[in-house]
């Protein structure tokens, strides 16, 4: 679903620079935010309230999903056989969704096993053997319907209590309206210890068209000493 948008976003914005080019700003602007409203309407929005979200952006302002002290009024779990995501509302109606591609739950079993098995979901796979689980090449992305940012990573849990992240790789960004930087590492803490996650946090700054405003957009994943892994944007 994420993914989805990711590709909608970067139709838009072509669409965007060729229709700007021909002078037809009106019909643009409505492509540009086709992806979004799209988006929003499958996660519940209602269209009144995407609406206000755009055109408070259009006015130079931002929305409660960009500000990363915002706290949601509700947040839900969504697990399918592909991934993990969490969608978290906030006060203005707008929308958080970050998300963690898990193969796992493919197998009969999410444990430790004594005997390797592989399971593959497009470039994502995990391996479980003799006291270790490994992730590779796996998605983590968060949006909120206008700004994107994802990466791979790849990460290990062990049966005698730590986890290592390994790698993380591929960071990419896209938006619907303004401009965001090449994401990079913020803050990495590669190995878990005995009171503390592993973690890589990635940033990027999303910038208005016109520079009205700016807003910086954080993607984490973290892996408790037990294993579990998580994503935020903090």
């Amino acid at each position: 679903m994420i993914k989805h948008l990711a590709r909608g976003v970067m139709t838009a914005v072509l669409v965007l620079t060729s229709a700007v080019g021909l002078g037809v700003s009106a019909s643009a602007e409505e492509d540009q935010f086709a992806p979004t409203r799209a988006f929003w309407t499958q996660y519940g929005v209602p269209a009144e309230t995407q609406d206000a979200l755009i055109a408070e952006l259009l006015a130079g302002g931002t929305i409660d999903a960009f500000d990363q002290n915002a706290v949601p009024v509700s947040s839900r779990q969504h697990t399918t056989l592909e991934d993990s995501s969490t969608v978290a509302t906030f006060s203005d109606g707008s929308i958080l969704v970050t998300s963690r591609e898990r193969p796992d739950r493919r197998l009969t079993s999410n444990s430790v096993t004594p005997d390797a098995v592989t399971t593959y979901l497009g470039d994502c796979s995990v391996t479980s053997g003799a006291g270790w689980v490994s992730y590779r090449g796996c998605n983590v992305e968060a949006t909120d319907g206008i700004r994107y940012i994802g990466y791979k990573a790849s990460y290990e849990k062990y049966s005698s209590g730590n986890a290592q992240i390994l790698a993380t790789w591929d960071a990419h960004v896209s938006c619907t309206y303004g401009s965001m930087t090449t994401p990079t590492v913020a803050y990495s803490r590669l190995q878990s210890t005995s009171t503390q996650s592993a973690v890589v946090k990635r940033v990027s700054t999303w910038t208005g068209t016109g520079g009205n405003s700016s807003e910086t957009m954080y993607l984490s994943l973290w892996v408790t000493r037990a294993g579990a892994a998580s994503v935020g944007t903090s």
